[in-house]
C-alpha cells in the first residue's frame, strides 16, 4: 500500500488552523456558558505540529467546520424554561419516533374496532360500539401517545423516559411483546384467584398465542375482566361458574377457522 505523503505546512495552512482552532474554542465556550454542556474533549485540538499527512489535517478541518456549522443538528442546542437542555437533532429524531409511534398505535386501534363483542354467548355490537361510551384507549387497551412538546418536559429524566417509550412504540412488536405480558399476567390471575377449579382453563389458554387471547379478551370483556377476579372469595360454584364462562369462548375460538394453532 502506498505510503500518504507528510503534510508540509504552508501560512495558508497556519492561519486556517488557528481560524478553525478559535472558533470550535468560542463555541465550546457559549454551549458550556448558555447551556450547560461541557463539550471540551470531544472534539480533538491537536497542536498543529502533531498531524502527520495532508489526509490528516483536511478530515481534522472537515471535522471542526462541521461542529461551528449551524446546520449541523446534533450541535445545535435548546433550552426550555426548566432548564432541560437538548440538542435540535434529539428533539427532531422524539418528534419522528412519536409520529411513528402514534400512527402504529391508530392502526392497531382500527384493527380492533370491527372486532364483534359477545355476552353470554350472543353478539350484543362491536368494540367500536364500546367506544361510544368509554375512551378508545379503555376499550382497547392501546394508548395514542401525546404529542410531543418540550416545553413541557420539567427534567432531563423525563425526557430520557419519553425517547426510550417513543422508540419502542414505534416498533409493532411492542405490541407483541404487550400481548405476550398480558396474557401471563391473566393467567397468574386465574390461578391466583381459582386455584385448581382453573387447571383445565390454565392449559387451554396456555396454549393460545397472545394476539389471539388479546381478541378474545375484547370480544368478550365481560368475561375476561382482570378486576373482578383478583381476590375473589366467593364460594366454589361461583367460582366455577366463571371459569366455565370463560373456557367457552376459549374452546369455541379454538374450533373456529380463525384458529391456527
Amino acid at each position: 500500500m502506498a505510503k500518504l505523503p507528510s503534510i508540509r505546512i504552508t501560512k495558508p495552512d497556519k492561519e486556517e488552523y488557528r481560524r478553525l482552532r478559535r472558533n470550535t474554542r468560542a463555541k465550546i465556550r457559549r454551549v458550556k456558558r448558555t447551556y450547560g454542556i461541557d463539550l471540551e474533549g470531544e472534539i480533538p485540538l491537536p497542536d498543529l505540529s502533531e498531524f502527520q499527512t495532508r489526509k490528516e489535517f483536511n478530515e481534522w478541518k472537515e471535522l471542526q467546520t462541521s461542529f461551528t456549522n449551524r446546520a449541523n443538528t446534533e450541535y445545535q442546542f435548546v433550552k426550555n424554561e426548566y432548564d432541560v437542555v437538548a440538542t435540535k437533532r434529539e428533539l427532531y429524531q422524539i418528534e419522528q419516533a412519536t409520529r411513528r409511534a402514534q400512527r402504529v398505535a391508530d392502526r392497531k386501534i382500527q384493527e380492533q374496532l370491527d372486532r364483534p363483542t359477545f355476552h353470554d354467548g350472543k353478539q350484543i355490537g362491536t368494540v367500536k360500539d364500546r367506544t361510544i361510551y368509554m375512551p378508545e384507549a379503555d376499550v382497547t387497551g392501546i394508548h395514542r401517545p401525546s404529542d410531543f412538546n418540550f416545553k413541557k418536559v420539567r427534567n432531563r429524566r423525563r425526557l430520557d423516559d419519553i425517547k426510550d417509550s417513543m422508540k419502542k412504540r414505534q416498533d409493532e412488536r411492542y405490541y407483541d411483546e404487550r400481548n405476550k405480558v398480558m396474557l401471563e399476567n391473566f393467567i397468574n390471575m386465574i390461578e391466583e384467584s381459582f386455584h385448581s377449579d382453573a387447571d383445565e382453563l390454565i392449559e387451554e389458554l396456555k396454549t393460545l398465542n397472545p394476539d389471539d387471547f388479546y381478541g378474545l379478551y375484547l370480544s368478550n370483556f365481560t368475561v375476561f375482566n382482570f378486576n373482578i377476579y383478583y381476590n375473589s372469595d366467593t364460594d366454589i360454584e361461583i367460582n366455577r361458574g366463571q371459569v366455565q364462562a370463560m373456557l367457552d369462548p376459549v374452546r369455541e375460538f379454538k374450533r373456529s377457522d380463525m384458529y391456527d394453532g
